[in-house]
């Protein structure tokens, strides 16, 4: 199984967790374990992170934060 598109957005006990990114018709966000790029014109997701064990590339439980860099180029979660 391959994970096309995550419907849902976590926003009842976060806030400030939608950001626009440095590319253009791009949003981040996220939802349960993973960060989302939404892309607003090809309608189409990227993913990060997510998974069963701890790596330095994925969350191993749902994400209740995040930010991103001044110029729009990171996206930190925890």
């Amino acid at each position: 199984m391959q994970l096309e598109f995550v419907y849902g957005y976590r926003c009842e006990d976060s806030k400030h967790n939608i950001f626009f990114t440095a590319m253009q018709n791009e949003i981040a966000f996220f939802s349960a374990a993973l960060g989302i790029i939404f892309n607003t014109a090809k309608y189409t997701e990227s993913f990060l992170g997510g998974g069963d064990r701890k790596t330095a590339v994925g969350h191993s439980d749902d994400i209740s934060c995040s930010a991103i860099s001044p110029d729009r180029m990171f996206l930190a979660t925890g």
